[in-house]
């Protein structure tokens, strides 16, 4: 398995963008599937500052993706950045490809020299706390109610 910058692989924005705009549409629910679109490609045109999206890819084939980004969340208090767009399509699901590819962010992150790296998840607090994540409030979004969760990252 590869991590690629998403700017190497411009041809993965449409379809990644389905999948983000499916999974996450109705925490989003004044953005459209274009909207979505739009964040991807300027990620992708990134050149190592945020935003910043990686794929696993293996093979040729699209596993999933992780972005780092300077701002993710609705009326946020904390000054990011956002580890955001963790995404693993449903069929590659319980490999380890999500850890892999949060851990090759915070990996990212660290480089970048960021002292506090910010998520926000609706259902998957357990997952990041056995990364190094700490829970810092809840806040609504959309229709949800996610737990906000800081990384502070080791000098």
């Amino acid at each position: 398995m590869d991590l690629v910058r998403l700017g190497e692989k411009p041809e993965l924005i449409e379809l990644l963008a389905d999948w983000h705009y499916a999974e996450w549409r109705l925490l989003y629910p004044q953005e459209s599937r274009e909207d979505f679109r739009d964040q991807l490609a300027a990620s992708a045109e990134s050149s190592g500052q945020l935003p910043m999206t990686w794929l696993a890819v293996n093979n040729g084939q699209l596993l999933g993706s992780v972005s780092l980004l300077k701002e993710d969340l609705d009326h946020a208090e904390e000054p990011g950045p956002w580890l955001a767009n963790v995404f693993v399509h449903a069929g590659h699901r319980g490999r380890g490809i999500g850890r892999w590819l949060v851990e090759q962010a915070m990996q990212q992150a660290q480089a970048l020299s960021v002292k506090c790296l910010y998520l926000f998840t609706e259902d998957q607090q357990l997952f990041y706390e056995r990364l190094g994540w700490r829970a810092v409030r809840l806040q609504s979004q959309g229709d949800a109610t996610v737990s906000i969760m800081c990384w502070e990252v080791a000098a």
